[in-house]
């Protein structure tokens, strides 16, 4: 349980998960987007997700198709579905890091922070100074697992390696609260095994 000294900051972070996740991938997708206003934003990703469907149908192996059906899922808020394509682009390509903490963010939607964390954690062992990964890696393990000295640890080399992030001032802020607090004292939750 976090305690009531933690409420004033977790709706700010809570806030950034959302934000350092959905389509951060660097992966181009193929096929793009249907052209503007040919209809609804429904029609359109209705459409647009077909034409994803039918270009892994013909080439199961198009892992930009995979990233970007899942990228649209993700942004679309139909997590678990983008679960399933990422991970297909991850059969193919295994070290994306961009695509795991993707799907990293997409687990902790489903309610699977722990899933989340190993993602994470898959990702930062083929880049250890990913900037997002880090961020996202942090924010699950204070807010979902309430393991305080594990964020401590990741935020605190986010900072190191990425002191320009988008999120550095919030981290920093949110890394100060918890140093003054005796929350960061209460025993680590185990980390999940990283497989290489």
């Amino acid at each position: 349980m976090i305690s009531i000294k933690h409420l004033p900051w977790i709706g700010s972070v809570l806030f950034v998960l959302a934000v350092t996740g959905c389509g951060n991938s660097s992966t181009p997708s193929a096929p793009g987007p249907p052209a503007q206003g040919t209809g609804s934003p429904m029609v359109d990703l209705t459409k647009q997700e077909a034409r994803y469907r039918e270009v892994v149908a013909q080439d199961p192996q198009n892992v930009n198709a995979w990233v970007g059906l899942g990228n649209m899922y993700m942004d679309s808020g139909r997590y678990a579905e983008a679960v399933e394509a990422y991970g297909k682009a991850l059969e193919i390509v295994p070290e994306n890091v961009n695509v795991r903490v993707d799907m990293g963010t997409c687990y902790r939607r489903v309610g699977q922070p722990q899933r989340a964390v190993e993602e994470y954690r898959k990702g930062l062992s083929y880049e250890p100074n990913h900037a997002n990964g880090l961020a996202n890696l942090g924010i699950v393990l204070a807010y979902d697992l309430q393991d305080y000295k594990g964020a401590l640890e990741v935020w605190e080399k986010l900072l190191k390696v990425a002191p320009g992030h988008r999120m550095s001032e919030q981290i920093r802020q949110d890394v100060a609260r918890l140093k003054e607090t005796p929350a960061t004292s209460q025993p680590a939750v185990p980390a999940a095994p990283v497989k290489p």
